[in-house]
């Protein structure tokens, strides 16, 4: 469970403003993986990039075969059966909140800001 940390932090804010303190879990709802990270990533920048393999074989080579995305087996995880998703039915109802940015938006921004620094 994936999110942008500027609404969390207008969600911290809103938190800030009641009346009594209380316990919130701050969440998306929403589960995405590594993979989809790396593929909202890479359409950002306008590359295709094709998936090979699995578990920790697994690479992503570009349109001329040259492996871009490669895992490392010392931090492979294999399949969890917990996934990780919070439930912020609670903030929702109490602090109103309902506007989260979506995923894709946030990590192409992300790459944008990020690729567009200057060297």
């Amino acid at each position: 469970d994936w999110g942008y940390a500027a609404d969390y932090v207008r969600i911290f804010h809103s938190m800030l403003q009641q009346n009594s303190a209380d316990d919130y879990v701050i969440a998306t709802g929403v589960l995405h993986s590594v993979k989809d990270m790396v593929n909202c990533a890479f359409t950002a920048l306008n590359y295709t990039i094709t998936w090979h393999g699995e578990g920790p074989d697994t690479t992503a080579t570009n349109a001329k075969g040259k492996v871009v995305v490669a895992i490392n087996p010392k931090f492979f995880r294999p399949l969890d059966n917990r996934f990780l998703c919070g439930d912020s039915t609670k903030a929702q109802q109490t602090l109103g909140f309902n506007q989260i940015t979506p995923f894709a938006d946030w990590v192409q921004s992300m790459v944008l800001a990020e690729y567009q620094k200057p060297a």
